[in-house]
């Protein structure tokens, strides 16, 4: 195999553990700000993005799951953490951790949205729900 053949896969590799490591930890940065939540709100919590006619949007989208309660979130957030292995280096492992980053990633804005109230989200494009 030629030198630049050895240095792609590196690349490849590389590329790969960076997206399992940033997944890991945008899922552990949900999981603390989900626990926190629960513990200030409860399960019985309705979460939502302002202005929108959907549930979470990526996660509506993803699974078809609709989301609108706050106690719905723990089992969805485990069954990420559950599908990433650090030690799995390919592909596959590299594009589901990439799926797991966008599911935290919009349970902590969700979280962030219930913590500091509804702001001016004009910006997103949701369909207004006057």
């Amino acid at each position: 195999m030629s030198k630049e053949g050895n240095k792609d896969s590196e690349n490849t590799v590389k590329l790969f553990k960076r997206s399992i490591r940033r997944a890991i930890i945008a899922l552990s940065y949900a999981e603390r700000l989900l626990s926190k939540a629960l513990e200030d709100y409860g399960p019985d919590q309705s979460i939502r993005y302002p202005s929108t006619a959907y549930f979470l949007p990526a996660i509506r989208t993803a699974d078809g799951e609709g989301i609108n309660r706050l106690g719905q979130l723990p089992v969805i957030l485990n069954e990420m953490r559950a599908r990433v292995k650090e030690g799995e280096v390919t592909f596959a492992m590299s594009r589901q951790a990439d799926e797991s980053t966008a599911y935290a990633s919009e349970i902590i804005e969700t979280l962030t949205l219930l913590r500091d109230g509804e702001q001016d989200y004009s910006w997103t494009d949701f369909l207004d729900l006057i």
